[in-house]
């Protein structure tokens, strides 16, 4: 696959940054992850079909698929096989959790385990609970009424905050029927909801997605109204930061910038008569100075790619890389108590 195309700004400032940016793409079934060299911006990745949710804690990474969820452990033991100067941080696989049809949206490491929106099943879910069950649900909006097994709202994010509780969930609608959001998709039906109140917090959103909780605050993407917002629940305020240009979907924060991901919406029979689905639209990701609430910089992910998913920022030594056993050409590892070793093929 080729390589994407950084804007000037966005190279530099991921380079000064000395950060990784791991992306998801769901309809092409790739994961890319973006790392930086003194005098280049480093890209690798692998095949993940339907690659979906990222989360991260502490050394462990985690990314939802349409099997299941596979989780990560950053290994610093481990230095890259052929050139140690390729990548300074390996992630190696640990656990694979299966969640077959789950539709498995936003995912994060939570006080109640690693929990999952099930947008199936119009539920949040633990992945890894301990009943050998696909997942274990937690909670899921009241307006559903009885537990469903088909996607009423499109419920799909999710936010936690420092102590990694679960506050703010997102969805399309507030409907309790089958496939019924897709009947007010775009039309302004979408929430974002206080998981402790299961009370609305904002309402007449189009499409959100991605919320997330930083430095005491609630952001979150109008994503078909290609809006960024801050709600303070302090006040209660509901602030536009930035009006940007593509389906936005995707985020997470480093030092005072967004970076939000860019996708084309699908021209279905749902959104097809959007005006965001008429237009042309290149997908990748934008940085934002969420300080001077402009964007800086964006980067455009290789052809063929249409959508983003989700993205992380890593923080460990950059470039970074996940290892696929699965590539033809993997060098096999082993780690242990004892140590991280590779092994010659």
């Amino acid at each position: 696959m080729s390589l994407a195309r950084f804007s000037p700004d966005a190279a530099v400032l991921l380079q000064q940054m000395d950060i990784n940016l791991v992306i998801t793409s769901y309809t092409a079934g790739r994961v890319f992850v973006f790392g930086c060299q003194p005098e280049a911006i480093v890209q690798s990745g692998f095949r993940f079909k339907k690659a979906a949710g990222i989360a991260k804690f502490g050394s462990l990474l985690a990314i939802a698929g349409d099997n299941g969820v596979i989780v990560f452990r950053h290994e610093p033991r481990l230095t890259h096989p052929q050139n140690s100067d390729s990548y300074r941080s390996i992630f190696y696989p640990i656990r694979e959790f299966k969640t077959h049809h789950l539709n498995l949206h936003d995912l994060a490491f939570t006080e109640q385990g690693l929990v999952g929106v099930c947008t199936g099943q119009n539920c949040l879910g633990q992945i890894d609970n301990a009943d050998y069950l696909q997942y274990k649900r937690i909670w899921q909006p009241n307006f559903v009424g009885n537990v469903s097994f088909t996607d009423c709202c499109h419920l799909n994010g999710m936010a936690t905050d420092e102590q990694k509780q679960i506050r703010y969930v997102t969805a399309f609608s507030q409907n309790n029927s089958n496939e019924s959001w897709r009947q007010s998709a775009g039309l302004e039906t979408g929430v974002v909801i206080d998981v402790q109140t299961q009370l609305p917090v904002v309402t007449g959103l189009s499409m959100p997605h991605s919320p997330r909780w930083y430095q005491g605050c609630l952001y979150y993407l109008n994503s078909a109204a290609e809006q960024l917002y801050c709600f303070d629940p302090a006040t209660g305020k509901n602030h536009l930061l930035v009006q940007a240009e593509g389906f936005l979907r995707g985020m997470d924060f480093y030092q005072h910038y967004a970076f939000i991901g860019v996708s084309r919406l699908r021209k279905t029979s749902s959104f097809g008569f959007l005006p965001i689905a008429k237009r042309v639209i290149k997908p990748g990701f934008i940085i934002v100075d969420l300080l001077k609430k402009e964007v800086i910089g964006d980067v455009l992910l290789p052809d063929g790619v249409d959508e983003v998913f989700d993205l992380k920022v890593l923080t460990e030594p950059s470039p970074a890389s996940l290892y696929d056993p699965d590539r033809p050409d993997a060098v096999k590892a082993c780690i242990a108590d004892e140590g991280a070793v590779w092994f010659q093929n």
